[in-house]
């Protein structure tokens, strides 16, 4: 077995190094009385030994960086990613602020960008969903009266800050969310709704404008529209009416309009009233009176139309027993009346005389001596003689006028 010597230049309690004669550093087991540094030691080499101690040292220590690894990323992702913006909300309600969201969608932070954070004053949107949060803010907007309910701009601009932002935020969602939250605020105006990226945003910064105001220059320009840069840093809307020049112009695709409810006197809490349907179904029992006085009326109108043309009227028909007899026909032993009465006149009662005797009429007074060679006579002839044809089959009885023609 060979031996060596050598200087210790490091010791612990289960490796010692030492630096040989031949200039080399040598890793052993310490051995069992432990030298100090600096201690001449002699050994004995084994080379196996050592190798298995060095194969096995750097397994050990393999495992422990691995370990560290780990361990390293889940404190980072506990501590750090929560707390980690990954796409930001350019928000413009006359002024800009950007709402900073993490990987949850959830506001982590409000930029103020040019003195736009009062819309967020007295409210605290952190911690709250990107959607509840830009509500919260319209709502707050409405309340302090930066909104009005005629003529407004909304403006909105999703720019991701890394690869789980892309997709953190839906444009569509927050488009249909400002849009319903105006909608409940009876609030009209025009909304913009899109994505940008970071670029856009460090320009925007380099010109002093918020993202949006920046998009809109940017589009002016594409489209040789002129626009002042100054207005457009502290009024985005008279910026637009100074160019006139709209956002729907401008962002065809991203923009639409917010009608307020009670637009043209139109009101979202207004009920109409409901649709009283007319029919025999439909009226009430107290009504019945006077539709069957409106009845009688409508058969005097036709009447005088059968008169005044000269025919004879056909839709009489005869009564089918004595009982209660319809209002609008003879009852069984009366005398038609064929005077043209006032409209609504009906016996109280709907009652009918039961006397079987034909009776003379009451109005206007009967007259035996009444020239009947007249105009009138043909229709007063068939209206007798249908009623007097109808007495005669429901009570058997006969009269003088069967017989002579008249009374």
């Amino acid at each position: 077995m060979e031996k060596t010597k050598g200087i210790v230049m490091r010791t612990s309690s289960k490796v010692t190094v030492i630096f040989t004669k031949k200039g080399d550093f040598l890793e052993i087991p310490t051995p069992k009385e432990p030298p100090v540094v600096g201690q001449t030691i002699e050994v004995d080499l084994n080379p196996k030994r050592l190798s298995v101690f060095h194969n096995s040292a750097l397994k050990y220590a393999t495992t422990a960086a691995v370990l560290l690894l780990v361990l390293s990323i889940s404190v980072f992702s506990l501590l750090f990613i929560p707390n980690m913006a990954v796409a930001s909300v350019a928000l413009d309600i006359n002024k800009g602020i950007e709402l900073l969201i993490n990987k949850d969608g959830k506001v982590i932070k409000v930029r103020d960008v040019n003195g736009g954070s009062s819309i967020v004053d007295g409210i605290s949107i952190k911690g709250l969903d990107v959607y509840q949060a830009v509500d919260l803010i319209v709502e707050n907007a409405n309340h302090k009266g930066t909104l009005n309910e005629t003529q407004n701009l909304v403006l909105a601009s999703v720019v991701p800050i890394n690869k789980w932002g892309t997709h953190i935020i839906d444009t569509e969602k927050l488009r249909n969310s400002i849009r319903d939250e105006m909608t409940r605020r009876n609030l009209s105006g025009s909304v913009v709704v899109g994505q940008t990226n970071q670029k856009i945003q460090q320009e925007a910064k380099q010109q002093g404008m918020t993202v949006n105001s920046y998009l809109i220059y940017d589009r002016c320009e594409e489209k040789g529209i002129a626009v002042q840069p100054d207005t457009l840093r502290n009024d985005a809307q008279k910026a637009l009416v100074d160019a006139n020049v709209s956002v729907a112009t401008l962002f065809p695709e991203e923009s639409f309009e917010v009608r307020a409810q009670n637009w043209k006197n139109n009101s979202s809490d207004s009920k109409k009233d409901p649709t009283v349907q007319n029919g025999p179904e439909n009226e009430h029992p107290s009504n019945m009176e006077s539709n069957t006085t409106e009845n009688h009326d409508y058969m005097n109108r036709s009447e005088n139309q059968n008169w005044s043309s000269g025919s004879n009227p056909s839709n009489w028909s005869a009564p089918k027993s004595s009982s209660s007899p319809p209002v609008n026909q003879p009852s069984q032993g009366t005398s038609p009346n064929w005077s043209k009465p006032s409209s609504g006149q009906v016996p109280p009662d709907n009652k009918m005389p039961e006397s079987s005797t034909p009776q003379q009429p009451t109005n206007p007074s009967y007259n035996e001596d009444r020239d009947y060679a007249n105009p009138d006579t043909e229709e007063h002839d068939y209206y007798n003689n249908q009623t007097q044809s109808n007495w005669r089959q429901n009570s058997g009885e006969h009269s003088e006028w069967d017989r002579n023609g008249s009374w």
